[in-house]
C-alpha cells in the first residue's frame, strides 16, 4: 500500500487484502498434501492395531483352548474404537479382501499393517525452489538434495 501512496496512487484496503488472499491461496499446498497422506496413513494403523487388540482381548475371555481367526470389521462393531473415522474406516476397508458380511481372517489385517507399516512415509520433506531451473523441488533426506538447489557457502 504504501508502494502505491509513494506513487501518488490510491488503492482501498479491501482490495489490498483481497490481492493478498488470492496470492496466498495455494503457497501451501504441497506440504498439506504431504501431511494429510502421512496422518491418513497413521490413523490407519492404529485403527487396524486397535481392531487386532480388541479381537486379542476377545480371545483370552475365550478358554477353550482353540484360537479364534475371524475378525468382525463391521461399521458396528468399530465404531466403538477410540481411533475410529468413517473416512479412516472406509480406506481400511478397501485395503482388505471383499467380503459379504464383514468377516476377515487375522492374516488379512497383517498383510495390511504390513503394507502400511512399509511404505516409507518420512515424518518432515525439504521442500525448496531449486535456483537454476525455478522448479520446487522435494526429497526427503538431505542426501537426495540435487547439489544445484543447495545453499551457497564462502570461506573467508
Amino acid at each position: 500500500m504504501d508502494c502505491f501512496n509513494k506513487l501518488g496512487l490510491a488503492s482501498h484496503p479491501n482490495t489490498v487484502r483481497n490481492m493478498q488472499k488470492k496470492a496466498c491461496v495455494d503457497f501451501d499446498k504441497v506440504a498439506t498434501e504431504w501431511k494429510d497422506v502421512v496422518v491418513t496413513c497413521e490413523k490407519k494403523i492404529r485403527l487396524l492395531e486397535e481392531v487386532l487388540n480388541l479381537h486379542s482381548e476377545s480371545i483370552g475371555e475365550i478358554d477353550n483352548g482353540m484360537e479364534v481367526c475371524t475378525i468382525d470389521f463391521s461399521k458396528g462393531a468399530v465404531s466403538n474404537c477410540a481411533n475410529f473415522s468413517e473416512a479412516v474406516y472406509i480406506s481400511c476397508k478397501q485395503m482388505l479382501p471383499e467380503s459379504a458380511v464383514d468377516l476377515y481372517e487375522d492374516t488379512d489385517f497383517f498383510s495390511a499393517l504390513d503394507t502400511l507399516k512399509g511404505k516409507m512415509l518420512p515424518k518432515f520433506r525439504y521442500i525448496f525452489k531449486d535456483s537454476s531451473t525455478g522448479e520446487l523441488v522435494k526429497a526427503f533426506s538431505p542426501d537426495k538434495l540435487p547439489r544445484s538447489g543447495l545453499p551457497r557457502v564462502r570461506a573467508r
